[in-house]
């Protein structure tokens, strides 16, 4: 595999998720999600186990940098979670994930990823945009939340020729 090119992290290494890193996985996603619903171990090896799923990491002498889970049927998928470890943020691990993971999903034959992404989570919207995703809708108070909800933005992404999917929000998200 080529360099990942993460100048704070050179001797990661990035892989495919499988059953045995549920736990690792649980604990991240608790970080990640603090108040929030966070998954247990057993949700996430279930999911691993399932034929539909498929998740990659960035693993650096053995710690857990980032993850992303995704589920579907070629050629469409899912981002259902994606984190990264709180203390190594903003070092260019999710955009390098996310485009590794985008190399993989289309050798498996995937063309369309699609994700929801809170309408408040303004450094993922950004993320997700410089990486070419466009809002196509919204799901009102899809997120619930102890003072409220927040609505869902619906991102979608063409990587079969890398054409960017049209949507009323394209390049701008909801306001």
């Amino acid at each position: 595999m080529p360099s990942l090119d993460i100048p704070l992290h050179p001797k990661a290494r990035f892989q495919r998720l499988v059953p045995a890193d549920s736990q690792q996985l649980s604990e991240l996603h608790t970080q990640c999600f603090a108040g929030r619903a966070a998954w247990s171990p057993a949700e996430f090896s279930s999911l691993l186990a399932q034929g539909s799923c498929i998740g990659f990491s960035l693993i650096e002498g053995g710690t857990l940098l980032a993850f992303a889970l995704y589920q579907g049927v070629a050629p469409e998928t899912e981002l259902l979670t994606m984190c990264t470890d709180p203390n190594h943020r903003r070092q260019n691990l999710a955009k390098t994930l996310l485009q590794n993971a985008e190399n993989e999903l289309g050798l498996a034959g995937i063309e369309r990823i699609w994700l929801d992404v809170s309408e408040s989570n303004t450094a993922a919207r950004n993320l997700y945009e410089s990486l070419g995703f466009v809002g196509i809708s919204e799901r009102k108070g899809y997120y619930a939340t102890a003072g409220g909800s927040h609505t869902a933005l619906v991102m979608a992404k063409d990587i079969a020729g890398q054409k960017g999917p049209e949507g009323p929000f394209s390049g701008h998200g909801p306001s």
